[in-house]
């Protein structure tokens, strides 16, 4: 069953994903968005990066981004990198890979706050 598009906002048509693969990185962009505890069916999920990223960056945020995508069961290797873009602004290049296939999710944060996912 397929799931509307909704990564920083649901699409205006009501479009579905298109594959498994898109509907994954979904899944995981959202898993790492969402703060430890906001989903009531599972209250280990989420790392809520946003706020993760506001302030001093934790060395240990790309083992815990890591971590928290391999809870996913789909996910078999996952490995990612933070770079600094400025100060304040990072860029997080994460691979992934499930089942046989490999996709990539890029994320941006902006010194003003921001984080979007780039395509």
């Amino acid at each position: 069953m397929r799931e509307l598009r909704c990564f920083d906002d649901a699409s205006p048509f009501g479009a579905e994903t298109a594959d498994e693969l898109e509907e994954l990185a979904q899944d995981l962009y959202h898993r790492l968005i969402e703060p430890r505890g906001a989903n009531i069916d599972d209250p280990d999920r989420g790392l809520g990066i946003e706020d993760m990223l506001s302030g001093e960056l934790d060395p240990s945020l790309t083992r815990r981004i890591e971590a928290e995508l391999q809870k996913d069961e789909r996910v078999t290797l996952v490995a990612a990198t933070i770079a600094e873009i400025e100060e304040g602004s990072f860029r997080i290049d994460i691979q992934i890979e499930a089942d046989d296939d490999e996709l990539g999710l890029t994320l941006e944060y902006d010194a003003a706050g921001v984080l979007r996912r780039v395509a």
